[in-house]
């Protein structure tokens, strides 16, 4: 399982109604742009991200079934690499005393990017949209998981997403998953077949 500690701001309204943006808290942090959140410019909100990092990491301590993901797509909203690995130290530090760790992930870029300079505690290097999956030989010397951990907007049919995925993993790719609208509160076994977003119909579940 995935555990996504941070999110880039996609629009303005999202910032407007953030808990981290001075407007909406008590603490008189967050008086920045929505761009500027997760940079470092900001010592008030590093710290409060600092804080909640370290709490998800004691409250899942026990949980050996899951790994962190610094940030959903990064390369949207402002989010800087010096950010992302100042967070992949504060989980470090913060499990330094743990008998088990956990495995670290960054969201690297839509469809494929060489890997410069990758922070050693990072294990797993997600992509989204890697069809065709290029991206895994062009990182494949790192020795680290090469994943493609979302995919969709090719349509609804089954047999695009399972023959994605299985490119992917033939290719030398160690993670793998797709979008699936079909599944929802109401509809636990991929049922639901009027939507309009991407990802498969999933019959196959069905049966």
């Amino acid at each position: 399982m995935e555990m996504n500690l941070f999110c880039p701001f996609y629009s303005d309204e999202l910032w407007k109604v953030n808990p981290m943006n001075v407007a909406n808290n008590i603490n008189g942090v967050g008086n920045c742009v929505r761009t500027e959140v997760y940079t470092l410019k900001h010592k008030d909100l590093t710290i409060v991200q600092e804080a909640v990092t370290r709490k998800f990491v004691q409250e899942l301590k026990g949980f050996d079934n899951l790994y962190y993901e610094v940030c959903n797509e990064p390369y949207f909203g402002g989010v800087t690499m010096e950010w992302q690995h100042h967070i992949v130290d504060i989980i470090v530090d913060e499990e330094k005393e743990f008998a088990d760790k956990h495995l670290i992930s960054m969201n690297i870029a839509n469809g494929r990017a060489k890997i410069e300079n990758p922070h050693p505690a990072v294990s797993i290097f997600n992509f989204h949209y890697a069809h065709p999956p290029d991206t895994v030989e062009m990182n494949y010397e790192l020795n680290k998981v090469i994943g493609e951990n979302e995919t969709g907007f090719r349509g609804k049919e089954d047999v695009l997403y399972r023959t994605e995925g299985w490119d992917f993993i033939i290719a030398g790719g160690a993670l793998y998953n797709n979008l699936d609208y079909s599944f929802t509160c109401k509809h636990p076994k991929g049922t639901l077949l009027k939507y309009n977003s991407p990802g498969a119909v999933s019959y196959t579940h069905l049966r």
